[in-house]
């Protein structure tokens, strides 16, 4: 589960995050061979509480992008493997980090924590 908020309690609502994971690929394994090895690409879009439901391998390296609404995209890179699987909050950088158009802003903050 992703978690998107503004500073440090508004959650965000209908942000577009997009999780890209990198392929491990080996030449001579059969995970390679049926073709389950290689790049995903996951799409969600965060509801009224500021949550999206992804799923990525979690034995991967991942780039998470964030565009909140009213705002650019936002990048964040996480995980190596066998780092945890739950990262504690980390504000986004990016134009997604930077003030609206309304002035100042404490910035876009991601969570990411393993399913219930």
């Amino acid at each position: 589960m992703v978690s998107v908020r503004e500073g440090s309690e508004r959650p965000v609502a209908d942000a577009l995050v997009v999780c890209d994971s990198l392929a491990r690929d080996h030449p001579f394994s059969i995970a390679t061979i049926l073709g389950s090895t290689g790049a995903q690409t996951r799409t969600a879009r965060t509801g009224v509480d500021g949550t999206a439901r992804l799923e990525f391998v979690r034995e991967r390296s991942v780039r998470l992008t964030v565009v909140a609404p009213g705002r650019g995209p936002g990048v964040l890179f996480l995980g190596e493997p066998g780092e945890s699987q739950v990262w504690d909050w980390r504000r986004l950088e990016g134009p997604s980090a930077s003030a609206d158009a309304g002035g100042a802003s404490e910035g876009i903050w991601v969570r990411v924590e393993g399913a219930p």
